[in-house]
Protein backbone atom coordinates (compact mmCIF):
# COMPACT_ATOMS: atom_id res chain seq x y z
CA UNK A 1 0.00 0.00 0.00
CA UNK A 2 1.36 3.43 -0.63
CA UNK A 3 2.51 5.32 2.13
CA UNK A 4 2.06 9.37 2.50
CA UNK A 5 4.98 10.97 4.98
CA UNK A 6 4.62 13.73 6.92
CA UNK A 7 7.49 15.55 5.27
CA UNK A 8 5.76 14.88 1.57
CA UNK A 9 2.97 16.49 2.92
CA UNK A 10 5.15 19.23 4.18
CA UNK A 11 7.33 19.42 1.18
CA UNK A 12 3.65 19.93 -1.16
CA UNK A 13 2.49 22.37 0.89
CA UNK A 14 5.84 24.63 0.81
CA UNK A 15 5.77 24.09 -3.20
CA UNK A 16 1.98 25.63 -2.78
CA UNK A 17 3.14 28.05 -0.33
CA UNK A 18 1.08 26.99 2.59
CA UNK A 19 1.64 26.51 5.96
CA UNK A 20 0.38 23.71 8.41
CA UNK A 21 0.91 23.78 11.58
CA UNK A 22 1.84 19.85 13.02
CA UNK A 23 -1.79 18.46 13.66
CA UNK A 24 -3.11 19.91 10.32
CA UNK A 25 0.28 17.98 8.72
CA UNK A 26 -0.58 14.81 10.48
CA UNK A 27 -4.51 15.05 9.04
CA UNK A 28 -3.54 15.54 5.81
CA UNK A 29 -0.73 12.87 6.04
CA UNK A 30 -3.48 10.45 7.06
CA UNK A 31 -6.12 11.78 4.08
CA UNK A 32 -3.97 11.08 1.69
CA UNK A 33 -2.50 7.89 2.61
CA UNK A 34 -6.19 7.30 2.25
CA UNK A 35 -6.87 8.41 -0.86
CA UNK A 36 -4.06 6.65 -2.10
CA UNK A 37 -5.20 3.67 -1.02
CA UNK A 38 -8.75 4.43 -2.40
CA UNK A 39 -7.11 4.84 -5.72
CA UNK A 40 -5.07 1.17 -5.33
CA UNK A 41 -8.13 -0.52 -4.74
CA UNK A 42 -9.77 1.25 -8.30
CA UNK A 43 -6.95 0.16 -10.15
CA UNK A 44 -7.72 -3.70 -9.60
CA UNK A 45 -11.16 -3.25 -11.44
CA UNK A 46 -11.86 -4.58 -14.94
CA UNK A 47 -12.21 -1.68 -17.12
CA UNK A 48 -12.19 -4.13 -20.38
CA UNK A 49 -15.87 -2.96 -21.21
CA UNK A 50 -15.74 0.55 -20.38
CA UNK A 51 -15.54 2.93 -23.02
CA UNK A 52 -12.62 5.95 -22.41
CA UNK A 53 -13.83 9.18 -21.43
CA UNK A 54 -15.44 11.56 -23.92
CA UNK A 55 -15.40 14.87 -22.45
CA UNK A 56 -12.78 17.82 -23.24
CA UNK A 57 -11.97 19.35 -20.33
CA UNK A 58 -11.03 22.75 -19.38
CA UNK A 59 -9.88 24.99 -16.33
CA UNK A 60 -9.40 28.56 -17.03
CA UNK A 61 -9.62 31.85 -15.16
CA UNK A 62 -12.92 33.20 -14.18
CA UNK A 63 -15.09 36.16 -15.43
CA UNK A 64 -14.35 37.72 -12.28
CA UNK A 65 -10.72 36.51 -11.92
CA UNK A 66 -7.83 39.31 -11.19
CA UNK A 67 -4.52 38.10 -11.27
CA UNK A 68 -2.65 37.20 -7.94
CA UNK A 69 1.04 36.95 -8.58
CA UNK A 70 2.10 37.37 -12.23
CA UNK A 71 3.59 34.56 -14.47
CA UNK A 72 7.58 35.45 -13.46
CA UNK A 73 6.42 34.96 -9.68
CA UNK A 74 4.91 31.54 -10.03
CA UNK A 75 6.90 28.32 -10.05
CA UNK A 76 5.37 26.35 -12.52
CA UNK A 77 5.60 28.63 -15.37
CA UNK A 78 2.12 28.37 -16.48
CA UNK A 79 1.33 31.82 -16.43
CA UNK A 80 -0.14 34.03 -13.81
CA UNK A 81 -1.43 33.08 -10.92
CA UNK A 82 -5.55 34.21 -10.83
CA UNK A 83 -8.15 34.78 -8.09
CA UNK A 84 -10.76 32.81 -9.49
CA UNK A 85 -11.23 30.01 -11.78
CA UNK A 86 -13.96 27.66 -13.71
CA UNK A 87 -13.83 24.67 -15.32
CA UNK A 88 -15.62 22.94 -18.11
CA UNK A 89 -16.37 19.40 -19.79
CA UNK A 90 -18.09 19.01 -23.10
CA UNK A 91 -18.52 16.28 -25.32
CA UNK A 92 -16.04 15.32 -27.93
CA UNK A 93 -18.45 14.03 -30.29
CA UNK A 94 -22.18 15.81 -29.09
CA UNK A 95 -24.51 12.79 -29.53
CA UNK A 96 -22.12 10.55 -29.79
CA UNK A 97 -19.85 10.38 -27.07
CA UNK A 98 -22.40 12.66 -25.05
CA UNK A 99 -25.24 14.90 -25.02
CA UNK A 100 -24.59 17.39 -22.03
CA UNK A 101 -21.98 19.78 -21.05
CA UNK A 102 -20.86 20.84 -17.72
CA UNK A 103 -19.15 23.74 -16.16
CA UNK A 104 -18.85 24.92 -12.38
CA UNK A 105 -17.79 28.34 -11.41
CA UNK A 106 -15.33 29.44 -8.07
CA UNK A 107 -18.42 28.85 -5.68
CA UNK A 108 -18.41 25.19 -6.68
CA UNK A 109 -21.79 25.32 -8.40
CA UNK A 110 -22.34 22.74 -11.16
CA UNK A 111 -24.08 24.20 -14.55
CA UNK A 112 -25.21 22.44 -17.44
CA UNK A 113 -26.35 22.58 -21.09
CA UNK A 114 -28.20 20.08 -22.55
CA UNK A 115 -26.82 21.06 -26.22
CA UNK A 116 -23.45 19.67 -25.75
CA UNK A 117 -21.98 23.02 -26.34
CA UNK A 118 -19.33 24.57 -24.66
CA UNK A 119 -19.74 26.08 -20.84
CA UNK A 120 -18.31 29.26 -20.91
CA UNK A 121 -16.81 31.14 -18.26
CA UNK A 122 -19.73 33.22 -16.74
CA UNK A 123 -22.08 30.30 -17.23
CA UNK A 124 -24.11 31.88 -19.57
CA UNK A 125 -26.52 30.18 -21.52
CA UNK A 126 -26.24 27.43 -18.94
CA UNK A 127 -29.14 26.18 -15.78
CA UNK A 128 -27.79 24.92 -12.35
CA UNK A 129 -27.95 21.25 -11.89
CA UNK A 130 -30.31 20.06 -8.83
Amino acid sequence: MAQVTKEDVLRVARLARLTLDEQDAEAMTAHFTKVLAYIEKLTVLPTDDIEPATHAVTVAADTSAVVVSTASAVCNGGGAAMSAYFAEAHPVTVGSTGQRSFGTDTRGTIYFKNDGTTVAAGMAGASVLQ
